[in-house]
């Protein structure tokens, strides 16, 4: 398990340490988010020192949305520890427990997404004469590893949005068919969404105390006085979920718009 300092404020503390924990990082060291946060590095010069010289960190987890800027900085100034924000962080998460394709290949899709700015921005600090190189790479580097996270994203954007209109066709036909209503289980993540779904299908989905083990939606059908409703375990939410993730997964959350009930866990 890797090593890790937090940053986060004490509103988003229980969360945050949940979610590293989840990512596999064994969080060593926590420290409120700076008031003001430093235009070049985010955190204190102070912090950052400090965290240079300790042998020990594998990772820094800063739980708020970093500009490419800061990613940048900090990743020249802490060469041999990873630099990871809010967004990463739930992406690392994310990918630990998908299990389907579709699953995969939209958590693929927000980190292109994520981390093309990052990269278009060290390239432009490169071309003025600031930066060496991210990881090594020249002008050329830069402009092909460009290239190349566009190409994975209009080829990933597009599968997608293919996906996202065969469901939508799906629904259509199932309700001109004979239609089955629909019922998707919201929530928070952890707030038990799996367990009832179990209890109601007398199925046995991965139930776990961590958080987000269920990436891709589940359907089930299930007779309730005699009449067929399909149920839907889905996606939980966080607090503050940002919305790069969310737009990135609109074909996962598309099972419960067009839900006809949504059962909302507390």
């Amino acid at each position: 398990m890797k090593k890790a300092i937090l940053f986060v404020s004490d509103h988003f503390k229980e969360e945050a340490i949940a979610l590293a924990e989840g990512a596999e990082y064994k969080v060593l060291e926590i420290y409120p988010l700076p008031k003001s946060p430093n235009p070049k590095f985010y955190i204190q010069m102070n912090k950052l020192r400090k965290i240079e010289e300790n042998d020990l960190i594998d990772a820094i987890i800063i739980f708020d949305i970093l500009k490419p800027r800061h990613f940048i900085n900090l990743r020249r100034e802490l060469k041999q520890k990873e630099i990871i924000d809010k967004v990463l962080l739930l992406l690392e998460i994310f990918a630990l427990h998908a299990g389907s394709k579709e699953a995969k290949m939209q958590i693929e899709l927000a980190r292109l997404k994520y981390e093309l700015p990052i990269i278009k921005e060290a390239y432009t600090k490169l071309k003025l004469g600031e930066q060496q190189g991210l990881l090594g790479s020249g002008g050329y580097g830069f402009e092909s590893l460009i290239k190349l996270y566009r190409r994975k994203i209009n080829k990933l954007s597009k599968e997608l949005e293919n996906i996202k209109k065969f469901k939508e066709k799906s629904i259509e036909a199932n309700k001109r068919a004979e239609y089955t209503p629909t019922i998707a289980i919201v929530g928070y993540t952890n707030s038990g969404k799996t367990s009832l779904f179990n209890t109601l299908t007398s199925l046995s989905q991965k139930v776990d105390s961590k958080l987000f083990t269920t990436m891709a939606p589940k359907r089930y059908s299930i007779s309730l006085k005699d009449k067929k409703i399909m149920l839907v375990d889905t996606v939980g939410f966080i607090r503050g979920i940002p919305p790069q993730v969310i737009d990135s997964f609109f074909v996962t959350l598309s099972e419960a718009k067009y839900s006809d009930a949504l059962l909302l866990l507390l």
